[in-house]
């Protein structure tokens, strides 16, 4: 029984690890195989590469991040690589470009096409889309005051969306999605146990 539950746990990671390696390679149909085959959207694979959030994020594909926040994946969740959630990862990295002189949001006047400095394949990753993977975040749940474990501080992404208005303006729509929905939830729930009717 035990090495089967070995044998279970050597297929899950490679699972996870093929779900990792298929978002670094911008693979979408890949990342969408493995989505209907079961892959946890919020499963780290034991090299603790990360967690395919983070992968999606990094490659700057808004339908891959999409797609693994409709299969369930949580924007809260820390990332064992960076130990910050995805939004906070997400600020981080915006600030620090927008520091540098870069684009960070699709309405920012300093859009600048040679963006691609990070892993994505040599597709020419576009700074100009954090802000709406932003705010994706944020619809989903994602708060930049929120820590996602009690006993550990996150980065205070906060402070730093400060920083940078056409952000913080992202941050908020994509808080005020998520809002929203919880008020159409709670007034769906209200009328379904009859408090809702006058």
């Amino acid at each position: 029984m035990h090495a089967r539950s070995r044998l279970h746990d050597a297929a899950q990671n490679r699972i996870q690890m093929d779900l990792i390696t298929a978002l670094r390679k911008h693979d979408l149909d890949e990342v969408r195989r493995l989505h209907n085959r079961g892959v946890d959207p919020n499963g780290r694979d034991l090299q603790l590469v990360g967690v395919p959030l983070r992968a999606a994020i990094n490659i700057g594909s808004i339908e891959a991040v999409e797609g693994l926040l409709r299969a369930g994946a949580d924007p809260l969740l820390r990332d064992p690589t960076v130990d910050h959630p995805a939004l906070t990862a997400v600020v981080m990295r915006a600030v620090e470009l927008h520091r540098q002189g870069r684009a960070v949001t699709s309405d920012d006047e300093r859009l600048d096409e040679s963006d691609d400095d990070l892993d994505n394949g040599g597709r020419g990753w576009d700074s100009s889309h954090l802000g709406d993977i932003l705010e994706l975040l944020a619809s989903y749940g994602g708060h930049a005051g929120q820590p996602s474990k009690p006993d550990v501080e996150p980065a205070n992404a906060w402070a730093l969306l400060r920083e940078v208005p056409a952000l913080m303006r992202a941050y908020r729509k994509g808080r005020a999605s998520y809002e929203s929905v919880l008020a159409d939830v709670d007034a769906m729930l209200d009328e379904a146990r009859g408090i809702g009717k006058a």
